[in-house]
């Protein structure tokens, strides 16, 4: 079966999950008047608000009313995503928040693909549409926009472009604290590329960003710790808790984290597919160190999110789907829609 190019596959996807969402909320599947803790500021009005829920809400406040002035909740955020809402705030939030999701997200498509092995680039489109929890693309979260920045600054890197990788870079790493892993493979790859001078200083530019996130939280919250220290509030932090979480599902019915533990099992063999495929340098090492650190806060939670940014992941779906199209694209369908439909209580 011949893939689709690359634009159409994303275009499919995103009409796919806009339509999925809409014809939700509009048969009662999402409801629309519901309050949830985890969801401050977010309005639950509209055919598409799942699309800007959760955590959605954090960064809008932040765009609006600026950190607090104390370690909080808000502290767990980059600020990238907040900034550039705030740029574009006459147009509103939900609408700046779409103006800058939709095009990151077909960037990210098209990175992915233009690093896949020769050959799968088109495939490695479709295993990204069709992997559990790819919808979080869709969503006005700074996901995309981190994926697009690293994927481009390895393009850009693979062919010795340092300067231009380098900025990507940095802006991945100030998006998303998992950004900084982007230092992985850039560096890699324009080491290869032109030399150990070339490789660190693209590698760099993630490191970079990173420190002026942190800088960032700590002039607005007065602590230096600022990032860490708000973990505490999303019960994040302890690797010990993973195993504690799974464990407590028998008297909470937390039925998420049962899921999301299966979503962490298929990325670590997906990662683990990577390694055995000769990809460990630097597709391997970068995958493991984004698994590593999702799973090391001590949460399940978000992880299918988070392993999205584990680009390569996807290189090895595609070629675990070879010969299996038709029940991939189905179990994908499936999964998404599952996903989207419990999107007003399970946070990505």
């Amino acid at each position: 079966m011949r893939a689709p190019p690359v634009a159409l596959t994303w275009a499919v996807w995103l009409g796919a999950v806009v339509a999925v969402t809409a014809l939700f909320v509009a048969v009662g599947i999402t409801p629309t008047q519901a309050t949830h803790e985890g969801m401050a500021g977010v309005a639950w009005q509209g055919p598409l608000w799942p699309l800007r829920s959760w955590d959605f809400g954090w960064y809008a406040r932040i765009a609006e009313h600026g950190y607090p002035s104390q370690v909080a909740r808000e502290h767990a955020f980059y600020p990238l995503w907040p900034a550039l809402l705030a740029l574009l705030s006459p147009l509103g939030a939900s609408a700046a928040g779409a103006l800058l999701a939709v095009p990151a997200s077909l960037a990210a498509f098209a990175g992915v693909a233009r690093l896949a092995p020769r050959g799968e680039e088109r495939r490695a489109a479709v295993a990204l549409a069709l992997l559990p929890f790819s919808f979080a693309l869709a969503l006005l979260y700074p996901d995309g926009l981190t994926l697009a920045c690293a994927a481009w600054a390895c393009v850009l890197a693979r062919g010795g472009r340092v300067a231009p990788a380098f900025a990507l870079g940095l802006l991945a790493g100030f998006a998303r604290p998992d950004g900084v892993l982007a230092a992985i493979p850039a560096g890699w790859l324009a080491w290869r590329a032109r030399g150990p001078v070339a490789g660190l200083a693209t590698a760099a530019g993630p490191v970079v960003g990173a420190v002026a996130a942190q800088g960032v939280l700590w002039q607005t919250s007065g602590d230096p710790l600022a990032f860490t220290h708000a973990q505490d509030f999303w019960a994040r932090g302890k690797p010990y808790d993973l195993i504690s979480s799974l464990v407590d599902v028998v008297e909470t019915g937390h039925v998420q984290t049962l899921v999301e533990a299966a979503v962490a099992g298929l990325a670590i063999w997906l990662c683990i597919r990577l390694w055995r495929a000769g990809l460990a340098a630097p597709w391997g090492w970068f995958a493991a160190a984004v698994l590593a650190v999702s799973l090391g806060s001590g949460s399940f939670q978000s992880i299918g999110r988070h392993a999205l940014f584990a680009f390569p992941l996807v290189w090895m779906a595609a070629r675990a789907c070879a010969g299996r199209e038709r029940i991939a694209i189905a179990a994908g369908v499936a999964c998404t829609a599952a996903l989207l439909a419990a999107l007003s209580v399970f946070a990505p």
